[in-house]
Protein backbone atom coordinates (compact mmCIF):
# COMPACT_ATOMS: atom_id res chain seq x y z
CA UNK A 1 0.00 0.00 0.00
CA UNK A 2 1.18 3.51 -0.81
CA UNK A 3 0.18 5.97 1.91
CA UNK A 4 -0.57 9.60 1.16
CA UNK A 5 -1.75 12.39 3.40
CA UNK A 6 -5.46 12.02 2.58
CA UNK A 7 -5.60 8.93 0.39
CA UNK A 8 -3.98 5.53 -0.01
CA UNK A 9 -3.26 3.51 -3.13
CA UNK A 10 -3.65 -0.24 -2.88
CA UNK A 11 -4.18 -3.39 -4.88
CA UNK A 12 -7.63 -4.89 -5.40
CA UNK A 13 -8.12 -7.51 -2.68
CA UNK A 14 -10.80 -9.90 -3.99
CA UNK A 15 -13.27 -10.75 -6.72
CA UNK A 16 -16.00 -9.30 -4.47
CA UNK A 17 -14.11 -6.01 -4.55
CA UNK A 18 -13.86 -6.35 -8.36
CA UNK A 19 -17.65 -6.70 -8.50
CA UNK A 20 -18.22 -3.64 -6.29
CA UNK A 21 -15.75 -1.63 -8.37
CA UNK A 22 -17.41 -2.61 -11.68
CA UNK A 23 -20.85 -1.79 -10.27
CA UNK A 24 -19.67 1.69 -9.20
CA UNK A 25 -17.71 2.22 -12.44
CA UNK A 26 -20.73 1.29 -14.57
CA UNK A 27 -23.06 3.75 -12.83
CA UNK A 28 -23.30 6.24 -15.69
CA UNK A 29 -25.34 8.64 -13.54
CA UNK A 30 -22.13 9.37 -11.59
CA UNK A 31 -20.14 10.27 -14.71
CA UNK A 32 -19.39 13.89 -15.56
CA UNK A 33 -20.16 15.34 -19.00
CA UNK A 34 -16.48 14.97 -20.01
CA UNK A 35 -16.19 11.35 -18.88
CA UNK A 36 -16.30 8.42 -21.28
CA UNK A 37 -19.45 6.34 -21.39
CA UNK A 38 -17.90 2.89 -21.79
CA UNK A 39 -18.77 0.21 -19.27
CA UNK A 40 -16.61 -2.59 -17.86
CA UNK A 41 -17.36 -6.29 -17.84
CA UNK A 42 -17.17 -8.04 -14.46
CA UNK A 43 -16.29 -11.31 -16.22
CA UNK A 44 -13.31 -9.70 -17.97
CA UNK A 45 -12.11 -7.92 -14.82
CA UNK A 46 -12.53 -11.08 -12.73
CA UNK A 47 -10.51 -13.12 -15.25
CA UNK A 48 -7.74 -10.52 -15.26
CA UNK A 49 -7.79 -10.38 -11.44
CA UNK A 50 -7.54 -14.20 -11.29
CA UNK A 51 -4.63 -14.16 -13.72
CA UNK A 52 -2.43 -11.46 -12.17
CA UNK A 53 -4.29 -9.54 -9.44
CA UNK A 54 -4.59 -6.58 -11.86
CA UNK A 55 -0.84 -5.99 -11.58
CA UNK A 56 1.85 -7.04 -14.05
CA UNK A 57 4.86 -5.57 -15.83
CA UNK A 58 2.60 -4.54 -18.74
CA UNK A 59 -0.34 -3.01 -16.87
CA UNK A 60 -1.49 -2.39 -13.34
CA UNK A 61 -4.40 -0.92 -11.42
CA UNK A 62 -4.49 0.41 -7.88
CA UNK A 63 -7.56 1.57 -6.01
CA UNK A 64 -7.63 5.09 -4.60
CA UNK A 65 -9.10 4.91 -1.09
CA UNK A 66 -9.66 7.38 1.69
CA UNK A 67 -8.01 6.73 5.05
CA UNK A 68 -11.03 4.66 6.14
CA UNK A 69 -10.45 2.41 3.07
CA UNK A 70 -13.55 3.61 1.18
CA UNK A 71 -12.84 3.18 -2.54
CA UNK A 72 -12.84 6.59 -4.21
CA UNK A 73 -11.53 5.60 -7.63
CA UNK A 74 -8.69 3.95 -9.48
CA UNK A 75 -5.38 4.79 -11.09
CA UNK A 76 -3.63 2.56 -13.57
CA UNK A 77 -0.74 2.25 -15.98
CA UNK A 78 -0.20 0.45 -19.24
CA UNK A 79 3.10 -0.02 -21.01
CA UNK A 80 3.50 1.89 -24.28
CA UNK A 81 7.17 1.04 -24.84
CA UNK A 82 10.11 -0.25 -22.77
CA UNK A 83 10.65 3.29 -21.49
CA UNK A 84 7.14 4.80 -21.38
CA UNK A 85 3.97 4.08 -19.42
CA UNK A 86 0.55 5.66 -19.87
CA UNK A 87 -1.46 6.57 -16.78
CA UNK A 88 -5.23 6.71 -16.47
CA UNK A 89 -7.37 7.63 -13.48
CA UNK A 90 -11.02 7.89 -12.54
CA UNK A 91 -13.11 8.86 -9.55
CA UNK A 92 -16.26 6.81 -9.04
CA UNK A 93 -18.57 9.43 -7.54
CA UNK A 94 -19.11 13.04 -8.55
CA UNK A 95 -19.19 14.00 -4.86
CA UNK A 96 -15.46 13.20 -4.68
CA UNK A 97 -14.49 15.51 -7.57
CA UNK A 98 -12.61 18.72 -6.85
CA UNK A 99 -11.16 17.58 -3.52
CA UNK A 100 -7.59 16.95 -4.65
CA UNK A 101 -7.80 13.16 -4.39
CA UNK A 102 -6.66 12.51 -7.97
CA UNK A 103 -3.82 15.05 -7.78
CA UNK A 104 -2.47 13.33 -4.67
CA UNK A 105 -2.95 9.89 -6.22
CA UNK A 106 -1.21 10.92 -9.46
CA UNK A 107 1.76 12.42 -7.62
CA UNK A 108 2.18 9.31 -5.47
CA UNK A 109 1.66 6.90 -8.37
CA UNK A 110 4.08 8.74 -10.67
CA UNK A 111 6.79 8.79 -8.00
CA UNK A 112 6.18 5.08 -7.28
CA UNK A 113 6.43 4.11 -10.96
CA UNK A 114 9.68 6.04 -11.44
CA UNK A 115 11.09 4.52 -8.23
CA UNK A 116 10.28 0.93 -9.22
CA UNK A 117 10.43 0.70 -13.01
CA UNK A 118 13.24 1.43 -15.51
CA UNK A 119 11.18 3.97 -17.44
CA UNK A 120 12.04 7.45 -18.64
CA UNK A 121 8.60 9.01 -19.09
CA UNK A 122 4.95 8.85 -18.13
CA UNK A 123 2.10 9.93 -20.36
CA UNK A 124 -1.49 11.03 -19.82
CA UNK A 125 -3.98 11.20 -22.66
CA UNK A 126 -7.08 13.25 -21.83
CA UNK A 127 -10.07 14.59 -23.70
CA UNK A 128 -9.61 18.17 -24.87
CA UNK A 129 -12.90 19.01 -23.14
CA UNK A 130 -11.79 17.56 -19.79
CA UNK A 131 -10.46 20.70 -18.09
CA UNK A 132 -10.35 18.99 -14.67
CA UNK A 133 -8.02 16.26 -15.90
CA UNK A 134 -5.81 18.83 -17.62
CA UNK A 135 -5.51 20.79 -14.35
CA UNK A 136 -4.62 17.60 -12.46
CA UNK A 137 -1.88 16.76 -14.99
CA UNK A 138 -0.42 20.26 -14.85
CA UNK A 139 -0.59 20.40 -11.03
CA UNK A 140 1.46 17.20 -10.97
CA UNK A 141 4.20 18.63 -13.26
CA UNK A 142 3.05 16.93 -16.46
CA UNK A 143 3.72 19.10 -19.53
CA UNK A 144 1.27 19.44 -22.40
CA UNK A 145 3.03 17.98 -25.44
CA UNK A 146 0.49 17.84 -28.21
CA UNK A 147 -2.92 17.11 -29.63
CA UNK A 148 -4.20 13.96 -31.29
CA UNK A 149 -6.84 15.44 -33.57
CA UNK A 150 -10.12 13.57 -33.93
CA UNK A 151 -8.58 10.53 -32.23
CA UNK A 152 -11.66 9.09 -30.55
CA UNK A 153 -15.41 8.83 -30.94
CA UNK A 154 -17.33 10.32 -28.03
CA UNK A 155 -21.04 10.94 -27.64
CA UNK A 156 -21.74 11.01 -31.35
CA UNK A 157 -18.70 12.87 -32.71
CA UNK A 158 -14.98 12.65 -33.26
CA UNK A 159 -12.95 14.46 -30.56
CA UNK A 160 -9.39 15.46 -29.77
CA UNK A 161 -7.05 14.06 -27.13
CA UNK A 162 -4.40 16.15 -25.40
CA UNK A 163 -1.10 14.46 -24.57
CA UNK A 164 0.76 15.28 -21.35
CA UNK A 165 4.17 13.91 -20.41
CA UNK A 166 6.32 13.73 -17.30
CA UNK A 167 10.03 12.91 -17.50
CA UNK A 168 11.85 11.08 -14.72
CA UNK A 169 13.97 14.07 -13.70
CA UNK A 170 10.87 16.31 -13.35
CA UNK A 171 9.12 13.99 -10.89
CA UNK A 172 9.37 14.53 -7.15
CA UNK A 173 10.85 11.44 -5.46
CA UNK A 174 8.68 9.00 -3.58
CA UNK A 175 8.55 9.69 0.15
CA UNK A 176 7.00 7.33 2.61
CA UNK A 177 4.40 8.69 5.02
CA UNK A 178 4.00 6.76 8.29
Amino acid sequence: MIHGKRINLRLVKSTDECQAFVDAYNDLSERSATDHTEIKSFTTLKAQFSQDGLWSDQAGTLLITNKEDRVIGSISFSRLSPFELEIGYRLLKQADHGKGYVSEALSLFSAYLFATKPIHRLRIQTASSNIGSQKVAEKCSFQREGILRQAYFYRGKMCDYLIYGLLRDACKPLTFTP
